[in-house]
Parts: C-alpha cells; structure tokens; sequence
C-alpha cells in the first residue's frame, strides 16, 4: 500500500464511520465485526495495537519471566506475562484483519492512529450489540421470568459457583440474599459458574471434569454462530435453509475453538446478571479475570484436547481439537480456581514420580 492508497482507505474509513461502508472498506469492517468473537469480547484495540505493533518492532527484547528486566519507558509498569499476552492477541488481529499488515506500517500520525483504532472498536461493539441482541431471547426465556442475577433464582443457580451449588439448594433464597447484602458472600471471577458445567459431571476433586462440556453454554454457542434454528436440529452442523446468513456461514467457522468458548460464555454470564448494559464486570467479578482464567484451562494439552473434541463433536459432528465495586469483601477458604490449580500440579507430581519409578525399575 504506497502512501496515496493509504490516504484514501484511511478519508474511507473515516467516512464509514456511519452505516454507509464502500467498497474499499466493507471488508475491513467485516473481518472486524469478527474480532470480538475470535479473540474475546474484552480486547481494546487502540491499546492492543499501540502496544502490539512495539513489541513487534523490538523483536530483541525478552519477554521471558527468567530474562533480565525490560528497559523501555512504553512498556513501564506492564508485567511481562500481560506483555507476552497482548502481543499474542495483536499477532491474532493481524490474522483476522490481515489488511492492517499494510495499513499499519504507514500510520504516522496519531490522527490516523485513532481513526483506524476507532473503526474497530465501533465494528467489535456493533458485532456484540448483535450476538447479544440474538442470544437475549435464549437466555431470558431460560429463566421464564424479567428478574436476572442474584434477584432471580434460575439465574443465580447459574452464576453461582459449582462448588457451593448444594449450600445454594438448600436455600435459594437465603443464599441469595447473602450474595446480595453488603460486605455479604464473596462471588468472584475466582470461582466456576454453574453455568459452565455439565449438570450430571461435576467431581469436586476434579474440578476440570465436566467444566465447559455445559448443554446450556452449547446451545448459546450455536445460537450466536448458527443461529437459533440449530439449537432445535438433531443433526451437528444442520441448518435450516433460508434467512440471514450465519456467523459460522459468512466468516467460514469450521471449527470451535476456545476464544469462541470464552465468548459466548461471558455474554450469557452477561445476560444473566443484574448489569443492565453491557459489561464484562459484576460487582467483584471481573470479566478479564474470568477470561484469563478460563484461557488458562486450555493450557493442559490433554484437558483442551477432550474438550475441544467434544464441543466439535457437539456442534459440527467432528471431533477436531480445535461495574467495579469499592466494597471490599473477604474470601474465605481457597476459591475454586486455586483448587483446580492445586489438583493439576498434583496430577503433574504423580505423573513425573511414576514416570521415574519406571524409569528406575529399568
């Protein structure tokens, strides 16, 4: 992209600012609209950009926990696990915008900057306000009643951790009001939601067991990427003919990977809760914690690996692995998160100790 090219896609992206998108634009706001559902729905792309194209251009610098401290005044303040992370999600963009690979290049200005930065975020919000719009009837129909969050029974049984579900049971009402109350009962992004869970699989000693295999989180998922006619099918992948095209349909989505997982399951957190607007935040919880945390299930090959295939399997037939709060409450006892930590580095102890009594008995 020579400079005159790059003055008119940039007066273009300028004026598509509206409804209107021409020729030239309509496919950058299009592979824009899919960020959010590729990459999560929390990513700022002034932020993502800014910091992403620096650490790019300083490819000698050391991103290793081990490695000697940075030296760059940008990158003060930033842990270099955060660094490590937004770099991944700027080389993610890149992927699904590869037209930003000859538009960044040329940005010399901090108008421009802002202009491009502006545009995606503006497609990424409109790309939300549509799934949420779509996914609000699924979810609010689930619950048979206006009521959302902890004022609503169906719904806290869903956002209520998996591991105090029976406490929940006992009495609804009660465990409500706790969560209510000020300085009342702690609920987090530290723990998983029922919602995430498969009713009939759930082992407190294995918390990964059954955690995102959820019927309800599946259906969500194929509402937002399939549409609400593939909820109903008895075929994987089937769609009824006819109507507006797909999500999965218009971008090529063959395949369920973890972004889309996290997604999905932050806006029907969303639609669940009390938040009237979106939000990824609810009170003490916090939608780029749970993100974090969830994005670092899929680290143990083995967990991602089975649950990949079983959400293929599910969705398309195949088994590919594909507001803040100042009240400040204390947890008491390990959240559910930290549990599930401690049980995965057991299970690594095990493996390492049997694979060298094996190796000791050779």
């Amino acid at each position: 992209m020579d400079a005159e090219e790059f003055r008119q896609f940039v007066l273009e992206v300028g004026l598509s600012m509206g409804t209107a998108r021409t020729p030239l634009i309509k496919p950058f706001w299009d592979a824009a609209r899919f960020i959010p559902r590729g990459m999560g729905p929390l990513e700022n792309a002034k932020h993502t950009i800014r910091l992403g194209m620096h650490l790019r251009n300083n490819p000698t610098l050391n991103l290793d926990d081990d490695g000697p401290p940075i030296k760059d005044e940008m990158l003060e303040g930033f842990e270099k696990e955060d660094l490590r992370y937004t770099l991944h999600m700027f080389n993610k963009l890149l992927h699904y915008c590869p037209v930003l690979k000859k538009v960044l290049p040329n940005i010399k200005n901090k108008a421009d900057f802002d202009t491009i930065a502006h545009f995606i975020d503006k497609a990424q919000r409109q790309a939300r306000t549509d799934d949420i719009s779509r996914l609000k009837d699924r979810v609010l129909n689930a619950l048979a009643k206006p009521q959302r969050g902890w004022h609503c029974h169906a719904a806290a049984r869903m956002l209520c951790p998996r591991n105090q579900r029976d406490e929940f049971d006992e009495d609804r009402e009660k465990f409500c009001q706790s969560v209510r109350a000020i300085n009342g009962r702690h609920i987090d992004h530290e723990d998983w939601p029922s919602l995430l869970y498969c009713e009939t699989e759930y082992n407190p000693e294995a918390l990964d067991w059954g955690l995102l295999k959820s019927p309800f989180l599946l259906k969500c998922w194929k509402t937002t990427f399939l549409g609400p006619s593939s909820v109903t099918t008895t075929v994987p992948g089937q769609v009824k003919k006819g109507g507006r095209q797909t999500v999965a349909k218009m971008y090529g989505v063959t395949k369920v990977d973890e972004y889309s997982i996290l997604y999905v399951a932050l806006i029907a957190r969303f639609l669940l809760s009390s938040v009237l607007e979106w939000h990824a935040d609810d009170g003490p919880f916090s939608g780029m914690g749970f993100f974090k945390n969830a994005l670092s299930l899929f680290e143990d090959d083995e967990w991602r690996n089975d649950t990949l295939a079983w959400w293929n399997a599910q969705v398309f037939g195949t088994k590919m692995p594909g507001g803040g709060t100042t009240n400040t409450i204390v947890r008491t006892g390990p959240s559910s998160v930290a549990q599930l930590k401690q049980q995965r580095a057991a299970r690594r102890l095990q493996a390492r100790q049997r694979r060298g009594s094996a190796a000791g008995e050779n």
